[in-house]
C-alpha cells in the first residue's frame, strides 16, 4: 500500500513542477532581408527553474542558423516553432550573459515548451552543440 502512495505522490509532484514558457509574441521587421531581423517587442523565455531571459526590443537576430540544404527538412531561419527560441539563444548567445553550453541547453528547453518535434529539437540542439565544440576548437589552435 505505502508504495501505491509513493508512486501517486511522484506522479502528483510532476504535476506541480513548474513548466518553462514564454512571454510575449515574436513581432519581428526585416533589417537585412532574408538574414536579419530586429525585434518590435521584448520577448522573454522563463525557465522551468524561474531563470528568466529577455531579448529586448530593437534587438537583431538571424534566427536559426540552418544552412540552406536543410531548410526543406527544418525549415528557415525563423519560420518554425523554433522560431522564439532561436532568437532567445541568439541573444544569449551573443550577450554571454551564461556559458555557451548553457545558452545550447537553454535552446533545447526552450524548443521543448514551443511544441517543437522531438526529432528536431535533438537535431538542432545537436547541431548548435557542433558548431560550438567547432568554434571553442578553432579558438584553442588559434591561442595555442
Amino acid at each position: 500500500m505505502v508504495k501505491v502512495k509513493d508512486k501517486l505522490d511522484e506522479a502528483l509532484a510532476k504535476l506541480k513542477k513548474p513548466k518553462p514558457y514564454f512571454i510575449g509574441t515574436l513581432k519581428l521587421e526585416e533589417v537585412i532581408p532574408g538574414e536579419e531581423w530586429m525585434l518590435l517587442d521584448p520577448l522573454s523565455f522563463v525557465r522551468a527553474n524561474g531563470e528568466t531571459y529577455t531579448a529586448e526590443e530593437y534587438f537583431v537576430t538571424d534566427g536559426a542558423s540552418i544552412p540552406r540544404w536543410f531548410w526543406s527538412l527544418v525549415g528557415g531561419p525563423l519560420s518554425g516553432k523554433y522560431a522564439k527560441s532561436a532568437v532567445i539563444h541568439d541573444k544569449l548567445c551573443r550577450s554571454g550573459i551564461v556559458p555557451r553550453k548553457k545558452a545550447d541547453k537553454i535552446f533545447l528547453e526552450a524548443m521543448k515548451a514551443d511544441g517543437v518535434a522531438f526529432w528536431k529539437r535533438r537535431a538542432m540542439y545537436m547541431a548548435v552543440r557542433a558548431y560550438s565544440m567547432w568554434v571553442r576548437g578553432k579558438k584553442d589552435k588559434s591561442n595555442g
